[in-house]
């Protein structure tokens, strides 16, 4: 590595790879400052105008997170040029991350405050003192961004393309999501009306196009990037499903304002929404109930089960000085509920004594309800470098979801937050399928894979037989 920072010293840059557009976010954004203020726990991330932004660091982060684990290994040093390294002997980075800005000024969507709350594993309510609220930037804005490949001398001029082009594809397919609860669906966002632009610092006109584009900021896009992207790792088990509501379902909202309801349902960027935060802790609390009952004792304690979901102690729990984390490997999407219609409903509270109507306990909610059946929700479940009994296990939490036995949001004991599965895209490696309702029938597609199915949930019977008291 000393060599190579002697090289980089004095040789001479032989190409600048240029990758820009606006990224779209297709999730809500949550980017915090790390403090507090007056009127939420984590406020957003905002410039010296008060506009929200992503900060290059961490745009970097994900992508560099992305290109670790979702593609095949390059050599160190390659690795090392292009991200940088931060060891005593390391060098700079080769790949220049830009902030991304909001082009017009102002947010199409402003700013949106969401609540959440700590759920208690073995009563499945909320543990009092643990409700939070924070800021997301909804899904729908945009913002502009130009990142710049500084290709040396030095440098593996074609593994500097082939890193270079790899982005570009992380970007335009929104595999790399930034910020915090990117594995409960935050964070997505996708690069439209691209700028690459790939200029040869030996060539003439290519220097006067850079040259250009310093002194106006524009870039001729007549430069395409032309190497190949590196291969994925096909090691993630990744479920596509579309469901509709069996009734009404209600993830809670309230307004400050004394004419709306008491309560409705989330909307987000103008959209009913399906959060990632509900649903997530839904599954998280169901999987440990199936593995209960496959005899697993106290799975959420096993290593096993928080490698797969995630964890972070406090101090308190902790019993070491030091707290610790873990981030989750399943993923989970936020949804938006397409052709569902709101509906006021007053409710009133029974006092179970007299059997009359509680004094002063009248509620107006404004759930979601289901329009004949013609509404749909898309869920997205990875689970990232997947194990074959995990697999299985996440296959149990969709035939729960899909036969209407795991609800999903609030008020679960008046019918609400139950969903019918229609069909479901299956993928693993070299299996995949397709899993469709057909009356009461359930059809899979090709009908050969139903066994490999079949075979992920005898690995998961096997895996809590083999180890009990840790999977």
């Amino acid at each position: 590595m000393e060599a190579e920072k002697q090289l980089l010293s004095g040789d001479t840059v032989v190409e600048r790879i240029f990758i820009g557009g606006t990224l779209v976010l297709t999730s809500p954004l949550c980017i915090g400052t790390g403090d507090r203020d007056d009127r939420v726990d984590a406020p957003v991330l905002r410039d010296v105008a008060g506009i929200p932004y992503i900060p290059g660091t961490s745009l970097a982060g994900a992508l560099q997170a992305c290109l670790r684990d979702s593609f095949t290994p390059v050599a160190e040093l390659d690795t090392a040029r292009f991200w940088g390294s931060s060891t005593d002997d390391g060098v700079q980075s080769a790949f220049v991350v830009g902030d991304a800005t909001v082009s017009a000024g102002h947010l199409e969507w402003p700013v949106e405050e969401r609540d959440g709350v700590s759920i208690d594993a073995a009563t499945g309510t909320a543990i009092d003192g643990h409700k939070y609220n924070f800021d997301v930037v909804p899904a729908g804005n945009s913002f502009s961004w130009m990142g710049e490949v500084v290709v040396r001398g030095c440098d593996d001029r074609t593994m500097m393309e082939r890193l270079g082009r790899t982005v570009l594809l992380v970007l335009e397919s929104g595999m790399a999501p930034v910020g915090a609860h990117t594995t409960k669906g935050f964070g997505h966002l996708e690069l439209h009306d691209m700028t690459v632009c790939a200029l040869d610092m030996d060539e003439a006109k290519d220097v006067e196009t850079y040259l250009r584009y310093c002194q106006s900021g524009s870039l001729d896009t007549n430069h395409p990037l032309t190497s190949e992207a590196l291969a994925l790792n096909d090691r993630d088990f990744d479920i596509q499903a579309d469901f509709r509501l069996t009734s009404s379902l209600m993830v809670r909202s309230y307004s400050t304002r004394p004419e709306d309801p008491d309560e409705t349902h989330i909307r987000s960027g103008g959209q009913d929404i399906l959060p990632g935060t509900s649903l997530k802790g839904v599954l998280r609390h169901r999987a440990a109930m199936i593995l209960s009952a496959l005899g697993e004792q106290d799975p959420e304690q096993t290593e096993e089960f928080r490698s797969l979901f995630g964890y972070a102690e406090t101090r308190h729990e902790s019993t070491s000085n030091k707290a610790g984390s873990l981030r989750s490997r399943l993923f989970v999407d936020e949804s938006i509920i397409r052709g569902g219609h709101s509906e006021m409903q007053t409710r009133v509270q029974i006092d179970r004594f007299t059997g009359g109507v509680r004094q002063g306990a009248f509620l107006e909610a404004m759930p979601l309800w289901s329009d004949k059946g013609n509404e749909r929700l898309h869920l997205h479940l990875r689970v990232a470098q997947c194990r074959e009994w995990e697999a299985g296990l996440v296959l149990l939490l969709l035939k729960d979801l899909w036969t209407s036995d795991l609800s999903i949001g609030g008020e679960h004991s008046v019918g609400r937050g139950s969903l019918i599965g229609l069909s479901a895209t299956v993928h693993k490696g070299l299996h995949s399928c397709e899993i469709r309702r057909d009356g009461d029938t359930l059809r899979v597609t090709p009908e050969h894979e139903r066994g490999w199915l079949e075979s992920l949930v005898s690995d998961l019977a096997a895996a809590v037989s083999e180890h009990k008291g840790g999977i």
